[in-house]
């Protein structure tokens, strides 16, 4: 789902700052750092399977991209829509699991917590099996949501409202307030980004 800006004020970079948090070894993220990273790829008629086979504890928030539409909730597609699905996002303060439909097969990845329980199978590879030395940099981000909640009164469901994605259902569960940011990390590589966990969907006062 794409975002906006985070606010109306003009954006000030602040090049010292920004060097300073690079530098800092708190943004350190190596193999002994507890942060897991798997990846892989199956068949698309392991789908159901393999999104029933994740502990989603501390990973509530699911964001599904059809082929027909994008809607946020709160649980797995049913049977009857994983034929159409594209995309997928879960994600929570415990890990970020991403799928994408690559013709006849799905790839996908995982990023964050190490108590996490990663399902076997699936092509299931460790990231830092094959990059043992390698050094990731993690930066905290916030961006604003598409989307205004336009009460509609007594006896009807309140509605988010955004004309330039009118198409897409926007529906952010478990937020009441009038707009909505999502908290994220953000792991760098040699000043490349290379892996994002999605964290949690915050009111955006």
């Amino acid at each position: 789902m794409a975002a906006a800006s985070v606010n109306d004020e003009p954006f000030r970079f602040d090049f010292k700052a920004e060097i300073e948090r690079l530098v800092d070894p708190a943004t350190t993220v190596n193999r002994d750092s507890g942060i897991a990273i798997w990846g892989g790829e199956f068949a698309t008629g392991e789908l159901a399977g393999f999104l029933a086979a994740w502990d989603r504890d501390g990973m509530p928030n699911c964001i599904w991209e059809y082929a027909h539409r994008i809607e946020f909730r709160e649980k797995l597609p049913d049977d009857k829509e994983l034929g159409l699905l594209e995309r997928g996002c879960v994600f929570g303060p415990r890990g970020d699991m991403s799928l994408r439909r690559d013709g006849e097969r799905f790839l996908w990845h995982f990023i964050g917590s190490d108590s996490v329980v990663v399902p076997e199978g699936y092509g299931k590879q460790n990231f830092w099996d094959e990059h043992k030395d390698t050094q990731l940099r993690r930066c905290n981000e916030t961006a604003l949501l598409w989307g205004k909640r336009k009460t509609q009164g007594e006896g009807s469901a309140d509605i988010w409202q955004e004309d330039r994605v009118g198409w897409a259902r926007l529906d952010y569960p478990s937020i009441v307030a009038e707009r909505v940011q999502v908290v994220y990390e953000v792991f760098i590589e040699d000043g490349q980004p290379t892996f994002v966990w999605w964290k949690e969907l915050q009111p955006y006062v």
